[in-house]
């Protein structure tokens, strides 16, 4: 059964023309896994985030600690940078993953992985119920193993 709580405080801050949100998710994973690595896992992760008013530029800054059995932890960092484009039509956001293992056997033989995400998310004016409402365009180079995923409040195991 998984569980997902998650909390956030937002601080308007005029000097720096734009908002500060600070948040904290935090997994919990009771599996049936046969092998148990997957059972009883919990993840703990923390984002210091900046926007700016004019939703021009983002920035981020996340953490995230994870534990799972057979004596496997993984700590992951995320810096993230965004730029509104095209009067506030676009969004292009650069976002890296930097993961390390405490048991690469786990891993696919790594203590660590890296991968660099861009995503470039273009919205569009919907006149009707089935037009969507964006289109978006990404890539990911290197490996990510055990992510947590921020954005979306997921994570993956494999």
């Amino acid at each position: 059964m998984p569980i997902f709580l998650s909390g956030r405080k937002h601080f308007y801050v005029d000097a720096l023309k734009g908002k500060i949100t600070l948040r904290a998710d935090g997994h919990f994973i009771d599996n049936t896994d046969p092998n148990n690595d997957t059972d009883d896992v919990s993840v703990g992760a923390t984002q210091a985030s900046f926007t700016s008013y004019d939703k021009k530029y983002y920035a981020d800054f996340g953490y995230a600690y994870s534990h799972y059995q057979n004596k496997l932890h993984v700590q992951q960092y995320t810096p993230t940078v965004g730029l509104g484009l095209f009067e506030g039509d676009g969004w292009l956001q650069l976002r890296g993953y930097f993961i390390e293992t405490s048991n690469p056997d786990r891993a696919q033989g790594l203590s660590s992985t890296q991968a660099a995400e861009i995503k470039y998310t273009h919205w569009l004016t919907p006149d009707s119920v089935f037009k969507p409402s964006n289109l978006q365009l990404g890539g990911l180079v290197g490996r990510r193993f055990y992510t947590v995923d921020m954005f979306t409040g997921y994570f993956f195991l494999g």
